[in-house]
């Protein structure tokens, strides 16, 4: 039985405990900077299963919030065929979907990730705060969008690492050297900018 896990840690190893989202990043020669994530929370789904000759054998159409600001380790709820080799699937709302909101499940309003049917999703939600020697200074991430250049869900690839399923690592250390670099620290309706934030969040994980 093959199963899709995410994890959620630092340098390749999974954190420890929630405290561990705490981080210290900065550059050579200048003072670190301490980075809190308060929340990080997305979307994924329409789930495409590919076997050994990249031939489609399954797929899931569901899409699931994750909510990484609530636990490290978090394993998607439906089984993948034994056969699988490499899943595609979508980072944020399908566009196709956007048009058609059904308001159950994971995909309710009540879940904080739905802005207007002009709007459509939130595929991305990250908030926190970074504290430096001058004070503190709040980021607020919200990302979505689907129509024209404003489409913001991202496609993923993952191949098989070993016999009992898929990981998709998120480095949090990576995430934070991102956040801290971002020229803008407040995004919060559909524009290019949450384009290509969310491409660089996408690659941020492993």
């Amino acid at each position: 039985m093959l199963r899709l896990l995410l994890l959620v840690g630092l340098f390749g190893s999974p954190l420890i405990s929630s405290a561990q989202k705490k981080l210290m990043v900065g550059k050579q020669g200048k003072p670190l900077s301490d980075i809190r994530f308060e929340v990080f929370k997305f979307y994924l789904g329409n789930f495409f299963f590919f076997n050994v000759d990249h031939q489609i054998i399954g797929q899931e159409n569901d899409f699931f919030l994750i909510d990484i600001s609530e636990k490290e380790m978090d394993t998607l709820p439906f089984i993948i065929p034994r056969e699988t080799k490499s899943i595609r699937f979508s980072f944020g709302v399908d566009s196709s979907l956007q048009h058609q909101a059904t308001f159950t499940g994971d995909l309710h309003p009540f879940n904080g990730m739905y802005w207007t049917w002009q709007a459509g999703y939130i595929n991305c939600k990250i908030e926190g705060q970074i504290t430096k020697q001058n004070g503190l200074e709040k980021f607020t991430f919200h990302l979505g969008g689907f129509l024209g250049k404003y489409k913001a869900d991202q496609n993923v690839s993952i191949v098989a690492d070993n016999e009992d399923g898929f990981h998709w690592f998120v480095d949090m250390k990576n995430l934070s050297k991102l956040v801290f670099q971002n020229p803008q620290k407040k995004i919060m309706r559909p524009s290019l900018d949450a384009v290509t934030l969310s491409q660089k969040i996408v690659q941020t994980f492993q």
